[in-house]
């Protein structure tokens, strides 16, 4: 697989990931509810809710594409770095 593929295949991926959020918006309308609800939903008890999913894979995405172009990963501007998450996370 080719970076260029790589690319096309998360390309793809994140199209059929807010297609399925436009479903989940129209589902919640036609019910007369939050799309939060959904947002928020686990598919089971083990699984992050929806919403840190999506993140995940737009990071991942992200990250991948920075990676193949030759850049190294950056944090967003302000955001803490994995190390103080997961400090602040066994803190608190």
């Amino acid at each position: 697989m080719t970076p260029h593929d790589a690319i096309q295949l998360f390309t793809q991926t994140l199209e059929n990931l807010e297609k399925w959020m436009d479903k989940a918006a129209e589902h919640a309308k036609a019910r007369s509810f939050e799309v939060d609800v959904l947002a928020q939903a686990r598919l089971a008890p083990d699984q992050f809710a929806f919403v840190q999913q999506v993140q995940a894979a737009c990071d991942q995405a992200k990250y991948a594409a920075a990676y193949l172009g030759g850049s190294r990963r950056r944090t967003r501007a302000g955001s803490p770095d994995w190390r103080s998450r997961s400090a602040r996370w066994r803190s608190g």
